[in-house]
């Protein structure tokens, strides 16, 4: 089905603010302080095991921010950074297990046999204290959805109304 120019026009003016450019041009230092700070916090560090306490943190920082946010553009950041934040933990998770690093939740070591997916969500789970895996689940749509829509510049989801909330 083919949508008419003059709707997806009107879905776009809906979705970004009219004055997106003098927004970004006024508050671009603020905006980047607060992404370097985000990033500072969120960002998972290199070279370390799955179960180190430093990336344990991080998982518990960017939980937090996505709870209580701020402001909506940390919000929205912070499930962008979710999806890499999972994405690096899985790739983690698998060199861990390659060698034998990683200690399930029963502390017994993890086997080759699990899927690093699950054992990532496991590390999510414990790290922030959430029980329920449809919680991250859910959480994970989201974060889908605001990554899409940011693609490769996460610097743009200042430019977003509240109608993209609504829709996500």
């Amino acid at each position: 089905m083919s949508t008419a120019p003059y709707q997806t026009s009107n879905l776009i003016q809906a979705l970004i603010r009219n004055d997106a450019k003098q927004y970004f041009a006024e508050h671009c230092e603020e905006i980047h302080k607060a992404l370097v700070l985000f990033l500072e916090k969120t960002t998972l560090p290199d070279t370390t095991s799955c179960s180190d306490s430093r990336v344990v943190n991080t998982i518990k920082t960017l939980d937090d921010l996505i709870k209580c946010p701020g402001d909506q553009y940390i919000s929205r950041l912070a499930y962008v950074q979710l999806t890499l934040i999972l994405a690096a933990l899985k790739e983690r998770v698998k060199k861990d297990l390659r060698h034998g690093l990683v200690v399930g939740k029963l502390g017994k070591r993890g086997k080759r046999s699990q899927r690093s997916d699950t054992l990532a969500i496991d590390l999510y789970l414990s790290a922030t204290g959430r029980v329920d895996r449809d919680d991250i689940h859910g959480l994970t749509r989201l974060a889908n959805r605001w990554a899409a829509l940011a693609g490769r510049y996460p610097l743009l989801l200042v430019i977003f109304t509240g109608a993209a909330e609504k829709i996500m």
